[in-house]
């Protein structure tokens, strides 16, 4: 063969290796395009089943909770409980939602009269309350935020979280509580307040402040310092 056919069927060679590996490149691209096309259907396709398992999800819950628990919402709650024949406390607000399964209602803006043995009013509100129910009869009740109590002789409590038990006669306060009054404040922590009795006990980290030559409250107000 000559020398020109030689170079000649090179470069035929040459060509149809180029053509060959430029196949090669194009099917790598194709199926790399194929796949990725395949992965986002399906991705697509797993979303709208997702948003459409959630959707259907939401709905039943809803439908569930609503069966199970049986909710009530009244506008312009009032309640009142006696005890051995005399009227123990009363209690006002704004709204209240019941749960009945659970033994619980809750209310906005409560206003909690507390009758005293002396026949005295001790007035506690605060922005919510949560009512622990056995029966008809109200166990406890946790009061949650500017939670305020007043007596008739202008002694005021002020913390952000109490509970009443009324089968105690007992107001607690587990976090930072005022007392206060005409010239004086006592501050501290885990404070007891006995309902038919003037004591209230501070657990810790009492600090009191008094004015000069103002009155000392007609209260017994025991605490621990720290």
């Amino acid at each position: 063969m000559s020398e020109l056919a030689v170079r000649h069927h090179a470069t035929r060679l040459l060509g149809t290796g180029r053509r060959l590996q430029f196949l090669r490149r194009a099917f790598v691209v194709a199926g790399a395009l194929y796949l990725a096309l395949v992965v986002s259907v399906m991705a697509l396709r797993s979303q709208g089943r997702g948003a459409r398992a959630a959707s259907f999800g939401a709905g039943a819950a809803e439908e569930a909770s609503a069966g199970k628990d049986s909710k009530l919402h009244l506008q312009d709650f009032y309640r009142v409980q006696t005890r051995e024949g005399r009227k123990s406390w009363e209690l006002r607000a704004t709204d209240a939602k019941f749960f009945p399964d659970e033994g619980v209602t809750y209310v906005n803006s409560a206003q909690l009269l507390l009758k005293r043995e002396d026949g005295s009013t001790l007035t506690l509100t605060s922005d919510s309350a949560k009512l622990y129910m056995e029966g008809e009869l109200m166990d406890r009740a946790e009061l949650q935020g500017n939670v305020v109590v007043q007596s008739e002789d202008s002694v005021t409590l002020a913390t952000q979280f109490a509970v009443f038990r009324d089968s105690e006669r007992l107001i607690t306060a587990p976090g930072e509580a005022r007392i206060s009054g005409p010239g004086y404040q006592v501050d501290g922590e885990e404070l007891e307040l006995f309902i038919d009795r003037d004591e209230m006990n501070f657990g810790s980290n009492v600090r009191s402040q008094f004015a000069r030559g103002s009155k000392m409250p007609d209260l017994n107000i025991k605490g621990n310092r720290e």
